[in-house]
């Protein structure tokens, strides 16, 4: 793993968010790019300054990021936020006709219309003073947010106003006409002939613009807009209008030094976790003890910082599931969880849009995989991803369990550090990792079960700090099994001459052992054993052995080879089950194969027939078949994939 290898643009930082924040509002993605787009068109239109453009672009695509801050307000009100906010925005800057009318079909469409009715009652009472806390608290969170990225004062100025309107009816109602500023209210214009646009095309957005010009908006800015004509609106059908809008940026086009990437990976983690009440705070914790955790299983520096920055943006996704479902106390259904389950495909494509911060986005979108591959959204295991995701995955899950939920209370240090470890014994997550986050979390060490005494990354993947895996690193791992093969193919090889008077028997223990295997030959081929020709000493023993040998070889070099391509053959029962009786069929097949191509009928048995003879070819397939099965079993047996 390596640090970020492209510049991040602040744009592509912003369009990033921009694009959450389309997730968030139930709008089509690249509203918010289309939106800045379009209002740079027009403030170039007007004649604006380019500092004044910047200003709008930023506007723009930052239209929606206090987003967040309201979500638990529009699903008390709404129910399901995600299908009541893109109604809703639409005639925002409407009449109070539309928003009434609008607001009575979207407020809880799936209850009885009494409750709906209640709800609207209450809202004539209350409502009002509530949407205008939803407006403050919007602009307060997209103005936060855009201090901490690094945004001019005029940038942050228009962030704090974005829902006022031109006839001083908007939200919170505090300013009105030309006391709004003017990258708001082209941002507006340009917001409404979008979704116009999306609706109906672009005589809609047209028709729209000018029904609206003098109360929900500016005249002189819907006038300008509306002066571009077709031009306004060229290019936004695309498919993706990325590069577009990030070469569209204007003026100096700044880039996110290492100074100030965490603070606005920061400001993005900070947007995600306000989607919920449960959530607060929750990327933060995940990040440090992720750091933390990274550091204690000895990555190195550039690995540590790439998982906390990872941690600090693994949620973004968060921002595409309702509200309701993030707060329900009871089980999920299958449909709302399946929505929690794709949040974290949602953090990797919103990530993997910038080329400065897709380093990050296959990493935070793996934080809910698990090593037995029930985890989401892929499905991987163990030998298919990094530590690193692994480490996330496990501090997100303990960090998780230590904050209270709406369906159970916080669990404490210790209870959660048992649940984590009951995690890394069923299979879901990996020991080493699990290790590593309890010793950064201050618990004390706990044993953790590994196969054969090796660490989790032997078992699975070995990746040395610089991300590569070589046969060096592997060599220590695999050399037991390596080894392994020849010491039990010798055992039985001692044990078949013993069979056949070919070794002297000295003990009691080993006669008694030997003397089963004995009478079976005894009774089976007893005149064709005693009739064979005694071959020189050692001479067939020694066959044997170099068959042994180099079946463990291969078995040791085929399970090597799995590891090395990253390719968790291990992992799977079901090529491992099959593979070890084909491996063994193949040494049979070929030994009596070439037995029978011979034609040796004498029938003097493995051992009473000379060196490459058929009968002695067919020792060495079988005993070469029956190494590698043996090997190779022992190493399924002990990684836990049988």
């Amino acid at each position: 793993m390596t640090p970020l290898t492209h510049s991040l643009r602040l744009a592509e930082a912003v369009g990033a968010l921009s694009l959450a924040t389309d997730l968030a509002m139930g709008q089509p993605l690249e509203h918010g790019l289309r939106t800045a787009l379009l209002a740079v068109r027009t403030a170039q239109a007007m004649g604006l300054p380019e500092d004044d453009l910047v200003t709008v672009f930023y506007t723009g695509v930052l239209h929606f990021a206090g987003c967040t801050a309201e979500s638990e307000i529009d699903a008390r009100f709404f129910g399901d936020e995600l299908s009541a906010r893109p109604q809703m925005i639409a005639v925002a800057f409407g009449t109070r006709l539309d928003l009434v009318t609008t607001a009575t079909r979207v407020v809880h469409p799936n209850r009885a219309r009494l409750a709906r009715a209640a709800v609207m009652t209450r809202s004539a009472f209350g409502g009002v003073a509530e949407f205008r806390k939803w407006a403050a608290s919007h602009c307060d969170v997209a103005r936060v947010l855009g201090a901490r990225m690094g945004f001019s004062e005029q940038v942050q100025l228009a962030l704090r106003h974005l829902w006022e309107r031109w006839d001083g009816k908007g939200m919170p109602g505090e300013l009105r006409g030309e006391q709004i500023p003017l990258a708001v209210r082209i941002m507006q214009v340009a917001q409404d002939a979008d979704m116009a646009r999306q609706q109906g095309g672009t005589e809609l957005a047209n028709s729209i613009l000018a029904e609206r010009a003098g109360s929900g908006l500016d005249p002189r800015v819907v006038a300008a807009c509306l002066s571009l004509g077709d031009h306004a609106y060229e290019g936004l059908g695309a498919p993706s209008i990325w590069d577009d809008a990030m070469l569209a940026e204007p003026g100096p086009q700044p880039v996110v030094g290492e100074e100030r990437l965490d603070a606005c990976l920061s400001a993005i983690a900070d947007f995600s976790d306000l989607k919920s009440m449960w959530t607060v705070g929750h990327s933060r914790g995940v990040a440090e003890l992720a750091g933390d955790s990274a550091a204690v299983a000895g990555l190195a520096a550039e690995d540590v910082l790439l998982l906390r920055r990872a941690a600090l943006v693994h949620d973004i996704g968060r921002v595409a599931v309702p509200v309701n479902v993030w707060a329900k106390p009871g089980p999920l259904t299958r449909d709302e969880h399946e929505q929690v389950r794709l949040h974290a495909y949602h953090s990797e494509r919103v990530l993997g849009a910038a080329a400065g911060l897709r380093p990050l986005a296959r990493l935070a979108g793996s934080h809910g995989e698990r090593c037995d591959g029930s985890g989401y959204h892929r499905g991987s295991r163990a030998g298919e991803l990094p530590l690193t995701a692994w480490l996330l995955a496990a501090a997100d899950c303990y960090h998780a369990m230590r904050e209270r939920r709406p369906h159970r209370p916080a669990l404490s240090p210790t209870a959660a550090a048992d649940e984590l470890c009951r995690d890394a014994d069923a299979g879901r997550l990996a020991p080493e990792a699990v290790s590593a986050v309890l010793i950064a979390a201050g618990q004390p060490r706990r044993p953790v079960r590994r196969p054969a005494g090796l660490s989790e990354r032997e078992c699975e993947v070995r990746q040395p700090a610089g991300g590569e895996t070589t046969v060096l690193k592997l060599l220590p791992a695999q050399l037991p099994w390596w080894l392994g093969g020849p010491g039990l193919g010798l055992c039985v090889v001692a044990l078949y001459g013993l069979a056949n008077r070919r070794l002297a028997v000295s003990g009691a223990w080993l006669a008694a052992v030997v003397a089963p295997i004995e009478r079976w030959h005894g009774e089976r081929r007893h005149s064709e054993y005693r009739s064979a020709e005694r071959r020189p000493g050692g001479r067939w023993q020694a066959e044997f052995l170099v068959a042994l040998l180099g079946g463990a070889l291969a078995a040791g070099l085929l399970g090597s080879a799995t590891r090395l391509t990253s390719y968790p053959v291990l992992s799977h029962s079901l090529p491992v089950a099959v593979l070890l009786p084909l491996v063994t069929v193949a040494g049979l097949a070929l030994g009596y194969g070439s037995r029978w191509a011979g034609g040796c009928t004498s029938g003097h048995g493995l051992a009473g027939c000379s060196i490459g003879s058929p009968d002695s070819l067919a020792a060495t397939g079988t005993f070469f078949g029956v190494a590698v099965a043996v090997t190779f079993a022992a190493q399924a047996l002990t990684s836990g994939a049988l």
